[in-house]
């Protein structure tokens, strides 16, 4: 999946006309940091994600899935970068608070998940919120 967004990441770049360094500059990151976003060896976090979005003028739905919404629904967002701040850091505390273990032997929980797992996870939910939006309009 990594490799996917890697390639939308680096086909918008392109259409752009910006360097990696350029990109890189215009997100504040650095640049060997969108070389592995475009291998696909790394995924932005949300707030590298949303400078990616504002300087190629896409949606985190294209980058992260492919799908490119119209332009009309572009302009209103269903959350706005405060509110998906805000659903994270609930989203962490709940999950720390009540651990969610899972049946079998193991004893894992999602207390047990990483940073990246959680980023994951958390990108995954909202996709599945914003899916249920646009299909309820």
């Amino acid at each position: 999946m990594s490799k996917e967004i890697g390639n939308r990441i680096k086909l918008l770049r392109k259409q752009k006309g910006l360097k990696q360094d350029q990109l890189a500059a215009a997100i504040g990151v650095s640049p060997s940091a969108v070389s592995n976003y475009e291998q696909g060896t790394r995924v932005p976090k949300d707030d590298t994600l949303s400078a990616l979005v504002e300087v190629l003028d896409t949606t985190t739905d294209y980058i992260l899935r492919g799908v490119e919404p119209s332009k009309a629904s572009r302009s209103t967002p269903l959350f706005n970068q405060e509110e998906l701040q805000q659903f994270k850091n609930n989203m962490r505390r709940i999950i720390l608070a009540e651990p969610v273990t899972f049946g079998d032997s193991s004893g894992t929980s999602f207390r047990d998940l990483s940073d990246a797992d959680f980023e994951h996870l958390f990108i995954a939910v909202v996709n599945a919120l914003s899916d249920t939006e646009s299909k309820n309009k």
